[in-house]
This record gives structure tokens, C-alpha cells and sequence, in this order.
């Protein structure tokens, strides 16, 4: 079985649609979304919709993505356990793709920036500027060799991820960094996938966050 956990915060307008394109796809899987410190309706709308298949965590305190996650991967039941986006910007067939791929890995990430990948819809280039920037010093300090590693559609085998979710602490948008860590530290593979991937408007990440997110690098390396 799946277990995908969505982070939510302030996601009352398209968390259904998400949450609804996922349960058409797969017929083994369990939604739990992570209602992330919201001050709309967001958990509303997903207690209203009464289905045995997803499972609301919510949490009036603002978590940070990182924790967010972590909060539902602890929970999580299946055998695979991955995460998504709420903007869902990786839509459910590359999840399957995805899945197919830990078959012979214990990590499958999604990648908008390896052969046979396609943007859709691109970010602003600030956000590119930014993006391409952050991957050179990911790579620099951690020697991950991998080409994207904030893309947020990500799936692991259970027992490789239980094993490295321990060591991970970061709970804002460098999380995804140091769980890939992690896993190549505990001897995990992590495999890159090409996804269709189109830019969103309107998710939680902000520009201002980049400060954060650089110093939250330095603090998982050198700590």
C-alpha cells in the first residue's frame, strides 16, 4: 500500500482536488494530510469529505514543511511512503511512476532537471535563479550528486525510511536535503526520476525564506 502525506497550510481551495486525483489513481492508499497551523478552512474541508482512505493530521501551531511531514510519515502505514505537494505540481501517473522505480531503489525522487523531464509551466526566474543556485551548494557541502532535490514528489521504502527518519531534524524547507542525506549516510540508493512538473501558483514558499534555508544547510553539515 501507498502512503502519501500531504503538508497543507491555508490549502482550503484545492486540497479536494488533490486529495480526490490521487484516490481516482491509486486503489491501494492512504491519504494523510497535515493540516500545518491553517487559519482557514482547510481541515474542514477534508473532515467533510468522510473517506475511510484518508486520515487528517491537524496541528494549530505552524510545523514548517520539514515537520509537517515528518508528522505524517510517522503515521504512515504502507509499505511505500511518499509525499506530495499540495499544489500538486507532479500530478499522480509520475507517482507511479515513482513507485515503480523502488522496486530496485530504496528512494525514488521526482526531478525536473534530468533527461526526459518537462516544465509545463515555469517558475518565475527569480525562483529558478534561486533554485539552480541552491542545488550547486547542496551539492558542494553534502556530495549528493543529485540534480533536484526539492522537487516535492518523493517516495521511499518503509524500512529505509523508518531507519533514517531518526536522524533527520530539520523541520523547514531544507528537510528535504537532509532525509536525502540521511538515507546516503545509512547506505540507502536514491534514484532521480524524470516528472511532467508545472509551476503553481500561490504555494507556502517565499523568496524571504532563502536566508532560513541556507543556514538550516550549514547547521544539518556541520552540526
Amino acid at each position: 500500500m501507498l502512503s502519501l502525506v500531504i503538508p497543507a497550510h491555508n490549502e482550503e481551495r484545492r486540497i479536494i482536488p488533490v486529495i480526490r486525483s490521487f484516490l481516482r489513481y491509486f486503489s491501494g492508499i492512504e491519504v494523510i494530510v497535515v493540516d500545518n497551523g491553517s487559519t482557514d478552512a482547510t481541515d474542514l474541508m477534508v473532515r467533510r469529505m468522510r473517506d475511510s482512505r484518508v486520515r487528517l493530521l491537524s496541528f494549530p501551531e505552524k510545523l514548517g514543511k520539514g515537520g509537517a511531514i515528518l508528522r505524517g510519515f510517522r503515521a504512515a502505514q504502507g509499505d511505500i511512503i511518499g509525499f506530495s505537494d499540495a499544489d500538486q505540481a507532479v500530478a499522480p501517473a509520475d507517482f507511479q511512476r515513482l513507485i515503480k522505480h523502488t522496486r530496485h531503489a530504496d528512494a525514488a525522487i521526482g526531478s525536473r532537471r534530468v533527461a526526459g523531464s518537462t516544465i509545463m509551466v515555469r517558475q518565475p526566474s527569480s525562483r529558478r535563479f534561486f533554485s539552480r543556485g541552491f542545488n550547486i551548494l547542496v551539492n558542494l557541502l553534502f556530495h549528493l550528486h543529485i540534480h533536484d532535490t526539492q522537487c516535492g514528489a518523493k517516495v521511499f521504502r518503509r524500512e529505509a525510511l523508518l531507519h533514517a527518519l531518526p536522524l533527520v531534524h530539520t523541520t523547514g524547507f531544507a528537510f528535504d536535503v537532509e532525509l536525502l542525506w540521511r538515507l546516503k549516510q545509512k547506505g540507502y540508493s536514491v534514484v532521480e526520476v524524470p516528472v511532467a512538473w508545472r509551476h503553481e501558483p500561490g504555494g507556502s514558499f517565499r523568496l524571504t525564506a532563502m536566508p532560513e534555508m541556507l543556514i538550516a544547510l550549514l547547521k544539518i553539515r556541520f552540526s
